[in-house]
């Protein structure tokens, strides 16, 4: 059976589309949000059979940009589309298919010039998985190693083993952008740099002097490569698979 039923939030509105799948060895529900064939937010409601009990969300564009914007915004109070809607369809699924327990979703968070995990995890010290919807990793454990690494990367101790030429130099290597606004700003980035205690403190400062739209290539390459020295698990990179819980 197909169905469609209007998903509303404080400040958006959109469709929610659902086909039920059912047979002896499996049932669940196929949704979408937006257009079937961009299928913008996309992904399989498990009722019985393999990943009973779980949500998966499987196409996710209309959270990218809401994720991008979060970020370069301090994760301030406006309204995003994205982040209204997937709250709306998770409290959608914990009323109406209450032996769901789990969401698991794949981070695909990439913009053309900066990977959204970094950039979040960089300034904030969590991803935005975390931040706006307390999301978490498994086995624990091993979220519990990666939390240990950010904390690692965002500490006092390590930025003062860094000394600002080889900041400096970081920022030199990394293009030909990001040395050109070096250059423009070198007094108060390394006014900066001395005056602030951790990494995310510096990164955020200095992002101020830049306009929104060219921070993320201002960042691009060199942040990376300074936030994957400390958070060294590989398992932060490439699964890159989050849950939420629901009921």
């Amino acid at each position: 059976m197909e169905r469609t039923i209007s998903l509303v939030t404080p400040h958006f509105q959109a469709d929610l589309h659902l086909k039920d799948y059912y047979n002896d060895d499996y049932a669940g529900v196929s949704f979408y949000i937006g257009h079937k064939d961009s299928g913008q937010l996309s992904g399989m409601i498990s009722i019985k059979g393999d990943y009973s009990g779980t949500i998966n969300l499987q196409h996710m564009l209309s959270l990218q940009q809401s994720i991008f914007d979060d970020i370069q915004c301090g994760y301030d109070d406006t309204p995003r589309f994205g982040t209204e809607i997937l709250k709306a369809l998770i409290e959608f699924v914990r009323i109406n298919y209450p032996m769901i327990h789990t969401m698991e979703l794949t981070d695909l968070s990439y913009m053309d010039t900066i990977d959204l995990v970094i950039y979040s995890i960089m300034l904030y010290k969590q991803t935005w998985y975390e931040k706006r919807m307390k999301a978490y990793r498994i086995p624990k454990e091993e979220y519990n190693e990666y939390r240990e690494q950010v904390e690692l990367y965002a500490s006092k101790k390590t930025k003062e083993s860094v000394s600002w030429m080889e900041m400096q130099y970081n920022m030199i290597m990394s293009s030909y952008y990001t040395n050109s606004i070096l250059h423009t700003y070198m007094k108060f980035f390394e006014e900066t740099f001395h005056n602030t205690a951790t990494f995310p403190d510096f990164f955020y400062r200095i992002g101020t002097v830049i306009p929104l739209n060219e921070q993320s290539a201002f960042y691009r390459r060199w942040v990376d490569e300074i936030v994957r020295i400390y958070i060294t698990d590989d398992r932060s990179w490439s699964k890159r698979t989050w849950y939420i819980d629901i009921n």
